[in-house]
């Protein structure tokens, strides 16, 4: 262990090292496996983290790329380069002044942005996500802020508290809601998916069995399968609506086509997305008693929601840790 601060002209590496003050590389790459540093960690090469290393404070890279893998780290994550985060806690901010984000897994408890292309899988973000000029793609885990895109967005499975834009793409959405207004350049797709409020689209639009909240709007064709739009349903082209409601006025610059009833389209209102009414008390694993070394042994895994594990209803991103060993592949995703 280290009492105070440690700075490096060159490269630095450590295996289990514990730093009690700041550690500073003016010059190389600081590689860090297990241990902890209680200050900040400031590179001007790349850094990279594993098998549980602990920073306190801040996490600085300004001439490199960063890769976190079962790490942790308290402070602001800043690179100038690439970001990959895997089964990482980040308990503030993730940015990149120049490359790509990739988060798997673990947590990033503020805002994440990037000038390149963000994907983030299995992974709870509580602030803002935003591309300056790529794609952002989502799968599993959640956003609690707006998400704003210079390129496609595509989320599965994926609830967004805020407004989901995209300023020159389009948005695709599968199985998941967006508490707020969803605006695309180009085209929306939304399957299974719940809009709180306005759906504007600068393509075509096309709902199946969605629902949105307030006005959808498309400059091209609109095309409702299965759908609930609250307010108006304006399009530049053709509306197509099969078994689907309408409550406010329909406009179309082309044909209007309406078939079917819309008594087996979702209310409207009934899927703003919100922040769950629990939490999750614990997680209950369960298995036979009696397993064969090297052999697999299934295994049940609920979310319960009390001390006597009544389930929890929302949807529950689950990454299985250590990464190998499970026949499964993370992150998984239950229903209490």
């Amino acid at each position: 262990s280290v009492a105070g601060d440690v700075l490096g002209g060159g490269a630095i590496t450590a295996t289990g090292t514990s730093v009690n003050g700041n550690l500073t590389s003016s010059a190389g790459a600081v590689t860090l496996a297990g241990g902890k540093v209680g200050g900040n960690l400031l590179a001007q090469g790349a850094v990279t983290l594993k098998l549980g290393t602990v920073v306190t404070g801040t996490l600085t890279s300004q001439a490199g790329a960063l890769t976190l893998t079962d790490s942790s780290v308290g402070g602001d994550v800043q690179a100038y380069g690439a970001i990959t985060s895997t089964n990482t806690t980040v308990k503030a901010n993730l940015g990149t002044s120049t490359g790509a984000i990739t988060v798997v897994g673990g947590s990033v408890g503020a805002a994440v942005h990037a000038e390149g292309a963000i994907t983030s899988t299995g992974a709870p973000i509580t602030g803002n996500l935003t591309s300056n000029s790529g794609a952002i793609t989502l799968t599993t885990g959640s956003v609690g802020g707006n998400v704003l895109a210079g390129g496609v967005i595509t989320a599965t499975d994926t609830p967004v508290t805020g407004n989901l834009t995209s300023s020159g793409a389009a948005i695709t959405l599968v199985r998941g809601s967006v508490s707020g207004d969803v605006n695309a350049f180009a085209a929306i797709t939304a399957t299974d998916t719940c809009i709180g409020g306005d759906a504007v689209s600068g393509a075509a639009t096309t709902f199946t069995r969605a629902t949105v909240g307030g006005n959808a709007q498309a400059f091209g064709a609109m095309t409702l399968t299965g759908t609930s739009v609250g307010g108006n349903a304006t399009a530049g082209g053709a509306i197509t609506a099969t078994d689907s409601c309408i409550g406010g006025v329909i406009v179309a610059g082309g044909a209007k086509t309406i078939t079917g009833d819309c008594t087996s389209s979702p209310p409207h209102n009934a899927c703003k997305a919100v922040a769950p009414t629990a939490q999750i008390d614990h997680f209950a694993f369960s298995y036979a008693g009696a397993a064969l070394t090297c052999n697999p042994q299934p295994i049940t895994i609920t979310a319960c929601s009390n001390a006597s594990c009544s389930l929890y209803a929302d949807p529950v991103s689950v990454v299985l840790s250590p990464s190998s060993g499970w026949t499964a592949t993370p992150p998984a995703v239950i229903n209490g």
